[in-house]
């Protein structure tokens, strides 16, 4: 799973410190715990590797994908934002070793996983602007 978190037209982005993709820029994100609900493990994931509360706004896309070769995965991707007005960003140094606030129409080149496009796809779909799939 993964978050989207947005403010003001931009996204924060972590540079991820493991394989596959050591250094490549991508979305926080994890795994589910056995008996943990969605919603809340992507709370605690964030929090982890970033150091931030978020609010969980929406659902927006469950997709499969390959993480590793002959490794496939399926990734619920939440729309969230930041819980307080001011954001301090504190990566965890383990799984993220930055983190950055890029405006949504300038994502880097060095995205890990296509996520990437499919930041882009969300933008263009205007999804943050109709509240799509809203809890």
């Amino acid at each position: 799973m993964s978050a989207f978190i947005v403010r003001d037209d931009r996204i924060l982005l972590g540079r991820r410190a493991l394989e596959p993709c050591a250094g490549c820029w991508e979305t926080p994100g994890g795994y589910v715990n056995q008996g943990e609900q969605p919603r809340d493990a992507i709370r605690r994931e964030v929090q982890e590797e970033l150091g931030l509360e978020v609010v969980v706004l929406s659902l927006y896309d469950v997709f499969v994908h390959e993480w590793a070769p002959g490794l496939w995965v399926q990734n619920t991707v939440f729309i969230c934002e930041p819980n307080d007005s001011v954001v301090a960003v504190l990566p965890d140094g383990e799984e993220t070793v930055d983190a950055k606030w890029f405006p949504l129409a300038q994502l880097p080149a060095d995205m890990a996983l296509g996520q990437r496009d499919r930041i882009i796809a969300w933008d263009a779909e205007g999804s943050r602007d109709r509240g799509a799939n809203t809890p």
